[in-house]
C-alpha cells in the first residue's frame, strides 16, 4: 500500500509538472505572437519611414540648392556695381576774394568726370587750377571758381550723381 500511495504521488506531481509547462508553452506562444506583432508593427513603420525620409531628404536638397544659388547671384550682381560706388572726399574752402575748391584726397579727378555749378550755372569750364585752365584735378590742388561765385551757391556732382558738396 505504501507503494501504491508513492506511486500515486509520483503520478500527481507528474501531472502538476505537465500542467505548468504546458502554461508555460501557452505563455511562451503568447510571448512569441506578441513580439511576431510587435515586428511586424516596427517593420511597418520602417517601411513607412523609409518614404518619408527620401521626400524629406529631397526637398532639403533642392531648398540647400536654392540658397547656394541665390547667394552666388548677389555676389555676382553686388561685385559688378562695386566699381561705381567709390565717390573722392573733396573739402571746400572760401578766401575774402575768391572760392578755392581743395581737393583733399581720393582720386584725381578728370574735367570729364565732374560738373561744379554755382547756383543752377554750369562753371566746370570756367574754373583754373593755379590760374590755368585744367584737364586733371589731383589731391593737394586748389580749384579757383572765380569772383562772383558765393561759397553757399557752389555744388560739385560727380559722374554717378553723387553730390561731392
Amino acid at each position: 500500500m505504501m507503494r501504491g500511495m508513492v506511486k500515486d504521488e509520483w503520478m500527481m506531481k507528474n501531472e502538476m509538472l505537465n500542467d505548468e509547462m504546458k502554461k508555460g508553452d501557452m505563455k511562451k506562444d503568447e510571448r512569441r505572437r506578441g513580439d511576431l506583432k510587435k515586428g511586424m508593427m516596427e517593420r511597418h513603420l520602417l517601411i513607412r519611414d523609409a518614404g518619408v525620409s527620401t521626400a524629406l531628404g529631397t526637398v532639403l536638397l533642392l531648398v540647400i540648392v536654392v540658397i547656394v544659388a541665390a547667394l552666388a547671384c548677389v555676389a555676382v550682381f553686388s561685385a559688378a556695381d562695386a566699381g561705381n560706388t567709390y565717390t573722392p572726399v573733396v573739402f571746400f574752402s572760401a578766401s575774402a576774394n575768391e572760392h578755392a575748391l581743395y581737393h583733399a584726397g581720393g582720386e584725381a579727378l578728370s574735367i570729364d568726370d565732374i560738373r561744379i555749378f554755382s547756383g543752377s550755372r554750369d562753371i566746370t569750364a570756367k574754373t583754373l587750377i593755379y590760374g590755368e585752365p585744367w584737364s586733371v584735378w589731383k589731391t593737394g590742388d586748389l580749384l579757383d571758381a572765380g569772383e562772383g561765385n558765393p561759397a553757399s551757391s557752389l555744388t560739385i556732382v560727380y559722374k554717378n550723381g553723387d553730390i561731392l558738396y
